[in-house]
């Protein structure tokens, strides 16, 4: 059984996270502070600091680094916006700034076409059902309202499920629709889930023509989740790359990983690859990563839609679990609040009940109703490692949901942080250099952020990406969101 622990750090906020007006003020000596216009961390004799609660900071005078507040471009952030423990989270990795909306996902629906039960059912493992909207004009009133910067994206997922589409529809007449929706309202991009429903039950065919219109129509950012990151992942990445070839607007990939048997112990080869055929293309290509190697997404993405469970018989999803198996599947761990679950792979509580792992999966995902997560290894460390510390990687969370959470929710920033140190001044150097410059690539509507980071390490304690959270977050010996005096 495997167990999951969250960081706490010494960040403490007003209402809504807010510095107060008695913030402490401090000076710390000897500081090391990120300047953004020479991208080099610059000697500093002294700084001084606004920061809240100093008892509870208990920072030291001496030492450290200074770097801007970050942003995750990659979160499910625009449904948890009432969750102080999913807001908090990132706070406590140092995040001011967040992009939602990822994924294919964003939290409305419309009422008229779909109830609410049935969105809630289809989306909200991401977040609470409190931040699910039924209007736009919701959820931006809401965004506005958020203590961190958040910018959003239209995802294209969620918009189909409201309004579907098939092979009779005029997708010129539908494409424009979705373009007087995106200049209406401030969205900053459109994300694209292509292992996820309704998408991807949707032919090659209606969709490549969908995807190349509305590019064409809509030239602004968008965000893949491609199909197949395993064994199919280059043709996957041919599938988003057809459809911008010719075209203006720039193309993001989500979370890129080389998952599986296939790709172990050859990441670096296929790295290689993809940055000869990123060079190849005639548009933009940017990407992110997250310094984990195990995954996590809904316990339902095993299906072909995420409400499968509910429509199809027992013998139904055994046959296409057996028909098309996932990699790994009997290693799955199960995230979700049922003590007799959580923490358990797939064949451990198919040995408990006396069944197989597909008919255990299948007790699991319908006594759940779909609401719970699953994580899956995808790479070993040493793979993990050429993405993370590659010169153009982008760090993201890809945070979703307040139970249960992966530790990327948690941990994605302090972990990568902790390990470039651990590497060294120039690796640390970059890797600040990719965490405050790496998100303006993708989004240069970013405003630079009126708060700091001030983070020191315990040299004693080394760490890398296979660390767990626990020795990350001893690693890390001081850490504060902190403003300039």
């Amino acid at each position: 059984m495997m167990e999951f622990t969250f960081f706490c750090c010494l960040i403490t906020y007003g209402v809504r996270g807010s510095i107060t007006e008695n913030a402490l003020q401090m000076k710390i000596n000897n500081i090391k502070f990120f300047d953004s216009n020479t991208n080099q961390f610059l000697d500093r004799d002294s700084v001084e600091i606004a920061l809240v609660n100093d008892a509870k900071a208990n920072l030291a005078s001496q030492g450290g680094y200074l770097i801007p507040a970050l942003t995750d471009i990659h979160t499910h952030s625009d449904f948890y916006f009432d969750s102080d423990i999913a807001n908090q989270f990132a706070k406590n990795m140092g995040v001011t700034s967040q992009v939602g909306g990822l994924c294919g996902f964003h939290s409305v629906f419309d009422e008229n076409r779909v109830t609410r039960e049935s969105f809630e059912e289809y989306a909200s493992f991401l977040g609470t059902k409190g931040s699910i909207f039924n209007s736009y004009e919701q959820l931006f009133a809401q965004a506005q309202q958020a203590d961190k910067q958040h910018l959003q994206l239209l995802g294209l997922n969620a918009y189909l499920f409201s309004y579907p589409v098939d092979d009779t529809t005029d997708l010129d007449d539908y494409v424009e629709q979705i373009a007087v929706l995106f200049e209406q309202f401030p969205f900053a991009g459109i994300s694209v889930g292509l292992a996820y429903h309704p998408i991807k039950t949707l032919s090659d065919e209606l969709i490549q023509a969908l995807l190349r219109k509305l590019i064409a129509r809509v030239p602004t950012a968008y965000n893949y989740h491609i199909r197949n990151q395993n064994a199919q992942v280059f043709e996957s990445l041919e599938e988003v790359f057809a459809c911008h070839r010719g075209l203006s607007a720039h193309c993001h990939i989500s979370h890129l990983k080389f998952a599986g048997a296939t790709h172990i112990g050859k990441v670096k080869e296929r790295f290689a690859d993809f940055q000869a055929l990123m060079a190849a293309q005639d548009f933009t290509i940017t990407w992110d990563v997250y310094p984990f190697s195990f995954a996590c997404t809904t316990i339902s993405a095993f299906l072909p839609e995420s409400d499968s469970w509910s429509k199809m018989s027992e013998g139904e999803v055994v046959d296409f679990l057996l028909s098309a198996p996932p990699y790994d599947f009997e290693n799955v761990i199960i995230a979700c609040g049922n003590p007799a679950y959580n923490g358990f792979k797939l064949h451990e509580i198919a040995a408990k009940t006396n069944l197989s792992v597909e008919n255990a999966y299948y007790k699991v995902v319908c006594e759940l109703e779909g609401i719970g997560s699953y994580f899956r290894q995808f790479c070993t460390e040493e793979d993990l490692a050429t993405l993370v510390f590659a010169d153009d990687a982008i760090i993201a969370s890809d945070s979703l949901g307040v139970e249960n959470v992966h530790p990327r929710c948690t941990h994605t920033f302090t972990k990568a942080l902790a390990c470039a140190h651990q590497q060294g001044d120039a690796a640390f150097t970059m890797m600040v250099d990719k965490l405050v410059n790496g998100p303006k690539r993708v989004f240069p509507q970013l405003q630079t952020p009126n708060q700091y980071l001030y983070i020191n390490f315990d040299d004693s304690v080394e760490v890398d990406l296979s660390s767990l959270d626990a020795l990350i977050d001893k690693k890390i010996s001081q850490f504060a969101l902190v403003t300039l005096k």
